[in-house]
This record gives C-alpha cells, structure tokens and sequence, in this order.
C-alpha cells in the first residue's frame, strides 16, 4: 500500500482521486511512451484524446472497507491530537478488519473472489458514465482501472472475458480496459478480444508514484 506516512499531510478524497489520475496517466505513459503526446489529463473522461479520437476514463479498484481504513489511518498520524480522536481512529480501523500495531498497520485478508468483486464493480460502476462521453463525441472509450496492490495471480484471457461479459447487455461499451497495478498493466482490448501484459518494475513504480504524489502536492 501507498505510505501515506513519508508525506507532510494526508490528501482528502478529492485529491487522492488526482493523484491515482496522475500516477496512471505515468504508468500509462511508461509502458507506452506516445500516451503523453496523444493524451491530455482532464476531466469527464480522465485522459483525452485532442481529437476526441479517444478519451480514457480512471478509476480505483478499492474494498470500502480498506479505503476506510487508509482514511482513519491518515487522520490518526495527521491532525487528530487529542487521545479521545486517536481511539476513535483506531476503532473504525479495527471495526473495518484492520490493525495498528508498533509495526504499523494491518489489513483484513481478501481473497481473488473479493478482489474480482471490487474489479467488476469498477467496470460497472464507470459503463453508466459511457453515453455521456459518447454524446461529447469520443469516439472509442477506454476504462483504465488501478488497483494498489499485485493482485492474486489470475488468468488474463478468462479475466477479459468475464470483463466482455459484465458490458455485453449495455448498448454502450468500453471499448478497451487497462488494469493497472505495482507490476504492469495488462491492456484488454475487446474489439478483436486480445490482450497484453506489459510489466514495470517496483523500482519505476515507486519512482513513478513519488511523482505523482509531488505533482499533486503542488496542488494543495
């Protein structure tokens, strides 16, 4: 998980939100390095072609539970100085199945069928946003969802499936998905139902992620 710790203050929902914009558009940029000169960050959808030729919508794969935890944790080493706010701190992040110890924190367990839930629920969270970037005029649509973890090895041709199959009964479809986490990105693309697992190393990932956090800080 991203160390909120190694920062002067924790970012609220809207500025994390940016910095998961930034940090794909990077990675994005990483493993295909013409992304930066064909895409432009902006809003609604997330990356945009200057031609709307293509726009590219970013999500975050994240159990509610967890992203409570991180928020709780955040408020606990930033701002909540009184011991009464500090337990209360605590306590949300032990009732969501988290832990704080002298090691750091912990996170309840998931397994693949939770993380497939949370993936799933990204794509069909973000296909009802479609018809009004359509109506814009984007003519292909892509869904880049993150994921802050490596997930539990799956089979990227049966995930692609299943992914075709949540769109298949919408009139409006992402055209291609790109799932990025720590390692890579794997790009899905359901026109000819192709994929591609492209990796990046933990070194570039941290690289990458410090500079999207830095970028974001000049915001603030």
């Amino acid at each position: 998980m991203f160390d909120i710790t190694a920062y002067t203050k924790p970012l609220d929902t809207k500025l994390h939100s940016t910095y998961i914009e930034y940090l794909s558009f990077l990675l994005l940029n990483n493993v295909f390095p013409d992304a930066s000169s064909i895409f432009t960050l902006s809003d609604a959808p997330d990356l945009q072609a200057k031609d709307k030729s293509v726009g590219i919508e970013i999500t975050e794969a994240v159990l509610p539970e967890i992203a409570q935890i991180n928020g709780e944790y955040a408020k606990l080493h930033f701002g909540k100085n009184t011991v009464r706010e500090k337990e209360k701190c605590k306590w949300l992040i032990e009732k969501n199945g988290g832990e704080v110890d002298t090691l750091g924190l912990s996170y309840p367990v998931t397994d693949s069928k939770d993380e497939w839930n949370i993936f799933s629920n990204a794509l069909k969270k973000k296909i009802k946003l479609l018809p009004s970037y359509k109506s814009k005029g984007f003519k292909r649509m892509g869904l880049f969802i993150f994921f802050d973890e490596p997930p539990i090895p799956f089979d990227p041709q049966k995930a692609m499936e299943r992914f075709a199959e949540i769109q298949k009964n919408n009139l409006n479809q992402y055209d291609f998905l790109l799932f990025g986490y720590r390692n890579g990105i794997i790009s899905f693309d359901f026109s000819n139902m192709v994929y591609k697992v492209n990796v990046i190393d933990q070194d570039t990932f941290d690289n990458l992620s410090l500079c999207a956090r830095k970028m974001v800080e000049r915001k603030v």
